[in-house]
């Protein structure tokens, strides 16, 4: 990523701040004391403009009769926080494929907290 790239992000992010802060309070209802303590463990230095520039994609390898039309080339799409982006997504979500990926958003936002 080149000079100008980083500074513009930057600049976002250090904009954003206050916004992403209400969006969490609002949305999961975190006190402010709650806010504090995950701002501590880096909550808001992963949860970046940068960031939210990926997308996490789940595409079948294979799929036998399923109901939810898991075939191949129908991906699921998530946004960086592990919620789905369901006008990206197949009409139809099943729960035991969603429930396959548990594992693999939770790797994820391990190495999202750390950095990586």
């Amino acid at each position: 990523m080149d000079k100008l790239t980083q500074g513009v992000l930057g600049l976002l992010n250090r904009v954003s701040k206050p916004v992403v802060k209400r969006v969490i309070m609002n949305r999961w209802g975190y006190t402010e004391e709650e806010f504090a303590q995950a701002s501590r463990l880096g909550l808001l230095e992963a949860l970046n403009v940068e960031a939210v520039t990926y997308w996490l994609v789940a595409e079948p390898v294979c799929s036998n009769h399923c109901s939810g039309c898991h075939n191949e080339g129908r991906p699921l799409y998530f946004n960086p926080m592990g919620m789905l982006i369901k006008h990206r997504c197949p009409p139809g979500i099943c729960i035991h494929g969603l429930s396959q990926l548990s594992p693999v958003i939770y790797a994820y936002y391990d190495y999202m907290l750390r950095g990586k």
